[in-house]
């Protein structure tokens, strides 16, 4: 992901309007639309790569225990089943993440379900947000 594809200047993070009887809410960030459980509150983006956007977000629902904190990142990963190639990438991506437990590799907390199977065609991957980059 690379950082210096934000957008300098302009507000970069724009939540659109509010349904309140969906489970849903939308945020555009860095021309990408964001449609994620109410639970989350994005900040801000954190990079973008050939394969997604990651941003910073706030877990509303996660209680803040000493010396963790709910912020929490969020990858979107678009056209993860578009091309073989690309769903057998993301396969080994997350099944590589979610087995490795160490101090130096992000664990993924959750991946967030579909709104319907028919539609499923991108994925949003939860997890701990990272304060610095290995730059």
């Amino acid at each position: 992901m690379d950082p210096s594809n934000q957008k300098g200047g302009a507000k970069s993070v724009v939540k659109e309007e509010d349904d309140p009887t969906k489970d849903t809410v939308t945020y555009a960030v860095l021309g990408t639309k964001f449609d994620i459980d109410r639970r989350y509150e994005v900040i801000d983006p954190i990079g973008s790569g050939a394969y997604g956007v990651v941003v910073a977000a706030k877990d509303l629902e996660a209680d803040e225990k000493e010396g963790e904190t709910n912020l929490v990142a969020i990858k979107k990963i678009v056209k993860a089943f578009e091309h073989r190639v690309f769903s057998l990438r993301t396969y080994r991506e997350l099944k590589i993440q979610r087995l490795l437990e160490h101090e130096n590799v992000l664990g993924i907390k959750r991946i967030l379900l579909p709104k319907d199977k028919k539609n499923f065609n991108e994925i949003y991957v939860v997890s701990e947000l990272m304060e610095t980059d290995l730059a």
